[in-house]
């Protein structure tokens, strides 16, 4: 704000860059050509809360053992037969504006974290929490915290993601051969055969391409693609694809399960062999066609010199 001219009348200020200028609705002759005075003022109109909370707001860093509502840690407190006022929780949740450092902004986890020991606690103080971000009008939030701080009172990592609401909907394992040596040379079951794949034969591409994507279409994770001509086209003429190294088994004219093999040179200079999209076609599991039991898992060991 400024004040200026005889008659003191005062003037409200648009910053323009560097440049404060009068308001054209509040300028009259001879006022606020040069403001005398600045006073310092908040750069917003009074805050509507109740509007506010209406307004769609993300939250992108909240803690769930730092939301613990001072009359829950009451009432956990006492199911644990622990005395504990609504004063003394606030004052052991509540931190101050600023804290000198971060030891003492930590301090104010103790007790939530000292409280939030079993799945019922936990499963509480998420749905409150969450409860509080949708009366803030908030549509988006992210909530962390670290499971292996509430494992005090026996509780597994799992049962604590649980309690917070998540569901354990996969689960994933990692095939490890330490090297290469007795590796085993297992037929394949009647009827089936692995055929190379010829680099000119852009048809049969097409083919194994689109075997991949019904393959893997109710799998978590990635499929070759869209199954559209652009991600064709893109992934035959990635470097990386070595039709020459595929390794495809057939059933007659079908494509029953493919390794899809390729090389490429790691950062000390040596070349690494992956086996990558091992699949078997919907029609032909549990016919004994299994890539991780046959030589077909091996795909491109011996296709060319290699070094890992």
């Amino acid at each position: 704000m400024g004040a200026g001219g005889s008659s003191g009348r005062v003037g409200l200020l648009r910053v323009r860059g560097a440049q404060a200028q009068p308001h054209p609705h509040h300028q009259a002759d001879g006022d606020c050509r040069q403001p005398a005075v600045q006073a310092r003022a908040t750069y917003h109109q009074r805050v509507d809360l109740d509007r506010l909370r209406a307004l769609p707001k993300a939250e992108l860093h909240q803690h769930l053992d730092g939301s613990l509502r001072p009359e829950t840690a009451v009432e956990l407190a006492a199911e644990e037969g622990i005395s504990l006022s609504l004063e003394e929780a606030v004052a052991r949740l509540v931190g101050p504006t600023r804290c000198h450092n971060q030891a003492e902004l930590l301090a104010f986890f103790d007790l939530p974290i000292s409280l939030l020991q079993t799945a019922a606690a936990l499963r509480r103080a998420t749905a409150e929490l969450i409860e509080s971000m949708a009366d803030d009008g908030l549509t988006y939030a992210e909530i962390r915290w670290a499971p292996r701080l509430h494992l005090e009172r026996g509780l597994s990592v799992g049962a604590v993601l649980e309690a917070v609401g998540f569901a354990n909907v996969r689960r994933s394992a990692t095939l490890v051969r330490p090297d290469l040596a007795d590796i085993p040379d297992l037929p394949l079951p009647s009827g089936f055969a692995v055929r190379p794949i010829d680099p000119g034969d852009g048809a049969m591409h097409r083919r194994v391409f689109d075997a991949d994507k019904v393959a893997f279409a109710d799998h978590w994770g990635d499929s070759l693609s869209d199954g559209s001509e652009t991600s064709f086209r893109a992934f035959v003429e990635d470097p990386l694809v070595r039709p020459d190294l595929w390794r495809v088994a057939f059933h007659g004219d079908d494509i029953a399960g493919q390794i899809l093999s390729f090389l490429e040179t790691d950062g000390d200079g040596s070349m690494v062999g992956w086996t990558e999209s091992i699949s078997v076609q919907p029609q032909f599991r549990r016919q004994g066609l299994d890539p991780r039991k046959s030589s077909l898992r091996i795909g491109i060991f011996g296709a060319e010199p290699w070094t890992n």
